[in-house]
């Protein structure tokens, strides 16, 4: 839009005359005043492009009576309807084609300019005709309106557009002449674009500078670098913007020494410290280092120096960190982490690895997470150390790096442990850490660890071994198989279910016929991993066990390593006297991709009974495909690091001054393994049927918890239900007060004006804390009620 100057003949400086000449421009003042109110007014009316279609072809009469207020109306619809070409445009709707083109014969030469660069930028070949026309209007700014409109549709008109650049009166098409060509990167326009950067018009000098970032010209880094000295601060960034998209090294020198001739509050000196920081040129490290210690744009050379990321570069950036300025200032400190964070050059390891004996803590953990992501086999002697440190977050920081160090770390860890003595405490974290990394030589020495007196250790060694997985663990596990402690026996028989191969087989099998039901329940799930006749004879017997959850897991585990010939003994188990053990064999069933598993669950949907064959229907409607990715409860979410384990309670026999344990159960241990998502989107987590429950007319479904009652191995909250025909289905989510988390759901089926929702124990027993029972109706949670387990 071209900006209307208006010139005024100043009078004689009389009273009369200033007096006189104030009344004059007084109405144009408040006019002036008024439309950008009034244009913004019409944005907000202007919303659909039917309304901005009847804005373009509004008439320009005034308003009725004449006088002012026909004239301010008059060019309130002006202004109007340009801001609606523009719109339409920019909307690049083919219906608006029309509409413009009519409007190019519109006696107003901007609104042709305006509809003929909204054309274009629609892209519509229909107006190439038109516009070429239009290319011949008396107005040069109808004529620089057709031409960048064929600019844009690919037509050879980049001349025109050089020519209008060059000579054309008016400063507002010089400088679109500059924003087209630079917006198609017109490379044969570079020379004029160059010339452009000494334009009388600040304007056009600005675009030039914003076009050349664009074409990148190597012509351009000498007048870019010339214009660094100029007083136009906004010129200055621009120039700098321009020199680092062409990324000269010529402009380097220019940019340190702009540093330190413009204030320290301007913008193009911010510019220019990201610009050398994007250069990546190591000879602005020291200038940039200097401005760590006092400087406005501090947070900005931190960041700059990240990038860089040159051993100077982060050794500057380590002893700012140290400094009181960066523990004064947090953002400051959080600007030089991130930056540390971000640095993958091997040249800076000496000195992060120098880090890791300071006294720092803050540091010594950031230079860990650092060396970790770059897997930096040299940092496993000084992170093993850090082990020992008396500072939790340090230790914590070691834990969760050495496993990203990988088989690096193990001769580190274990020459660690072997020197450990009587400090039950590192052995621990020594135990916990080579679980993580799963090498195969920590095997050997972790297993005289299995006899320690000491809870914490003794269970973290079961537990790496399992992850380990190597079958040379095997005899030692089935030893603590024999153990008389029930809860050494749930270990042994947890990290046996982790291990595959043929020797394990023996020993779980053997853990089937425990007289601990949690140690059955962990075999039956582990035989699940074991395709062999053995585990299937085992799991077969199984199916007729006294405890439901290890009939359920039984069966799901059958299921997963069966044959056709094991396909009786599921059918039979779909017969079982307990509900919830129905109901998990189908949901079972319908995370198993499996022919056998299939072909159970479509004998559960033809079955006699109604309500288990509706549940069976409708989780076989969900069932996902195999390559589903399965949902993994939130510890072992991939990408996570380990989670740091809590010291157990004590053992029978064994004395321990630790606290009591009061963290929310592990859900891992609760149920069969982690199920895949349903494909409906009921927020159960498991699938639902593909219909609402029906509900009785008139009122909708309403539920209440009426009591919660719990056992050592049961939770049964009792629900009253109005409004759900029977045989609908009523999901019940127990939740972790503590973390929000859902530990497990279960789907009752309504059979009557009360049902019970029953949550098994997880395998390794429930844990003390504060819980809730949600029912959820079609994925809206209904009621809520809280409660605890005891201390």
């Amino acid at each position: 839009m071209k900006s209307v100057r208006l010139q005024f003949r100043r009078p004689a400086p009389t009273h009369t005359g200033v007096c006189v000449f104030a009344l004059l421009r007084l109405p144009l003042l408040i006019l002036l005043a008024l439309c950008p109110c009034a244009l913004a007014a019409q944005d907000q009316k202007a919303e659909t492009f039917e309304s901005l279609v009847a804005t373009l072809r509004g008439a320009a009469a005034g308003a009725a009576g004449g006088g002012r207020a026909a004239a301010q109306q008059a060019i309130l619809q002006k202004y109007a309807r340009h801001d609606a070409a523009e719109k339409l445009g920019k909307l690049k709707d083919a219906r608006a084609v029309q509409p413009l083109l009519e409007t190019l014969r519109d006696p107003d030469p901007l609104l042709r300019k305006q509809c003929a660069q909204a054309l274009g930028t629609i892209g519509d070949r229909a107006a190439v005709g038109p516009l070429s026309k239009l290319l011949e209007d008396s107005d040069p700014r109808a004529r620089f309106g057709a031409a960048a409109g064929l600019y844009r549709l690919g037509q050879p008109t980049a001349g025109r557009l050089i020519e209008f650049l060059r000579t054309a009166q008016d400063e507002n098409l010089r400088a679109e002449a500059a924003a087209v060509l630079g917006a198609g990167q017109e490379t044969g326009a570079a020379a004029a674009v160059i010339a452009a950067l000494q334009d009388r018009a600040p304007m056009v000098r600005h675009a030039a500078a914003t076009a050349l970032a664009a074409i990148k010209p190597p012509a351009a880094v000498g007048p870019l670098t010339d214009l660094l000295a100029a007083q136009d601060d906004e010129l200055v960034k621009r120039a700098v913007q321009a020199l680092v998209a062409i990324g000269d090294a010529r402009a380097v020198e220019p940019l340190i020494k702009l540093l330190a001739t413009q204030s320290p509050y301007s913008r193009s000196r911010g510019a220019a410290i990201e610009a050398l920081g994007a250069l990546g040129d190591p000879r602005a490290t020291d200038p940039l280092a200097a401005l760590l210690k006092d400087d406005p744009h501090k947070s900005a050379a931190a960041a700059a120096l990240g990038t860089l990321g040159t051993a100077p570069a982060v050794r500057a950036l380590l002893d700012a960190y140290r400094s009181a300025p960066a523990r004064s200032d947090a953002t400051f400190a959080a600007a030089i982490e991130k930056a540390v964070r971000s640095v993958t050059n091997r040249e800076a390891v000496p000195d992060l690895l120098h880090c890791l004996d300071a006294q720092t803590p803050t540091l010594c953990c950031l230079a860990a997470d650092v060396l970790g992501q770059m897997g930096e086999s040299r940092a496993a002697g000084p992170l093993a150390g850090m082990l020992r440190s008396d500072e939790p977050d340090v230790k914590g920081t070691a834990i969760n790096v050495l496993p990203k160090l990988g088989e690096a770390a193990v001769p580190e860890l274990l020459a660690l442990l072997a020197g450990a003595g009587g400090d039950d405490d590192l052995r621990g974290w020594i135990v916990l850490v080579l679980g993580e990394v799963g090498d195969k030589r920590a095997v050997q020495p972790l297993l005289p660890l299995l006899a320690s007196r000491d809870p914490y250790v003794r269970l973290n060694t079961f537990e790496a071994l399992g992850k380990i997985g190597d079958p040379s663990a095997v005899p030692a596990l089935e030893h603590e198989l024999a153990h008389p402690d029930a809860r050494i026996r749930r270990r042994a028989a947890e990290a046996l279910a982790r291990i595959q191969g043929g020797n394990a087989l023996a020993g779980l099998a053997r853990a089937m016929t425990d007289r601990d039901e949690t140690v059955r329940a962990l075999a039956a799930r582990g035989l699940g991993g074991q395709p062999s006749d053995a585990a299937r004879t085992a799991l077969r017997k199984a199916l007729a066990d006294e405890t439901p959850r290890v009939r359920s897991l039984a069966a799901a585990a059958l299921a997963a390593v069966g044959t056709d010939a094991d396909l009786p003994a599921l059918k039979r188990a779909l017969d079982d006297g307990d509900e919830i053990v129905r109901a998990d064999i189908v949901f079972a069933l319908s995370e198993l991709d499996t022919p056998l598993a299939r072909k159970t669950a479509e004998s559960a949907a033809g079955g006699a009974d109604q309500a288990l064959a509706q549940l069976a229907s409708a989780v076989m409607a969900g069932r996902r495909p195999k390559e589903a990715e399965p949902e993994l409860p939130p510890q072992e979410q991939k990408g996570q690091p380990p989670a740091v384990q809590p010291r157990p309670g004590p053992e029978p026999g064994v004395k321990t001054n630790q606290p009591k344990d009061t963290t929310p159960p592990r859900t891992g241990d609760a149920t069969p393994p982690p199920r895949r998502k349903s494909a409906d989107t009921a927020g159960t987590g498991r699938p639902q049927p593909a219909a609402p429950p029906a509900v009785d007319p008139g009122g909708g479904a309403r539920v209440a918890i009426d009591r919660i009652t719990r056992t050592e191995s049961l939770i049964v909250a009792r629900i009253s239900c109005k409004g759900l025909t029977q045989g609908s289905v009523l999901v019940a989510e127990l939740t972790s007060r503590a973390t929000g988390a859902v530990i497990q759901r279960v789907s009752c089926i309504v059979r009557g004006a009360q049902v019970d929702a029953r949550f098994r124990a997880p395998l390794l027993g429930w844990e003390p804390g504060a819980y809730g029972v949600r029912v959820v109706i079609d994925g809206k949670p209904e009621t809520e009620r809280a409660f605890r387990t005891g201390e």
